[in-house]
């Protein structure tokens, strides 16, 4: 029979700051550790913020948060009728 698999640790470490996660890297022939601050979104690390935000959030989002240079750059949302390059005029009867 066999025994269970131990639990994988976290990637990620938390402290007060907020997460972070240990880089390891050589100098001189000695090998060094730091910490390095990321940024934790649904339990995933995310490295590029801003990519993430014009995937993943709407223009609402960005006016409200004042990301003004993130409007111009998210691309228009699928179903929408700006999408397809279609102006949507309303008449009035």
């Amino acid at each position: 029979m066999k025994g269970k698999k131990k639990q994988k640790r976290a990637k990620y470490h938390t402290d007060d700051l907020g997460h972070y996660v240990w880089e390891n890297y050589f100098v001189g022939g000695k090998q060094k550790r730091s910490k390095r601050r990321v940024t934790i979104i649904g339990g995933k690390i995310v490295e590029d913020t801003d990519k993430w935000l014009s995937e993943n959030a709407d223009g609402i989002y960005f006016h409200q948060c004042e990301h003004w240079e993130l409007i111009e750059q998210s691309p228009p949302k699928e179903g929408s009728s700006q999408a397809e390059g279609k102006a949507v005029i309303e008449k009035s009867p």
